[in-house]
């Protein structure tokens, strides 16, 4: 997923599972979502910024 795109998913959305083929989520992917927590694959790269501020994100790799 690119930086700066929104996935227009539903504002409600509270839980997610990242499918293992996603290796890169951009920043800001998942603004506007009222995401509380998400998994991924423990290769798959993201942002602080990727998710909501209070979202606990299982697996994936912090960049910075």
């Amino acid at each position: 997923l690119n930086d700066n795109v929104s996935l227009g998913l539903s504002i409600n959305l509270k839980y997610a599972t990242i499918p293992e083929s996603v290796k890169y989520i951009g920043e800001y992917a998942f603004r506007g979502t009222q995401l509380k927590e998400v998994k991924l694959a423990d290769d798959c790269e993201y942002y602080s910024t990727s998710f909501p501020h209070n979202c606990v994100v299982n697996g994936g790799i912090i960049k910075t």
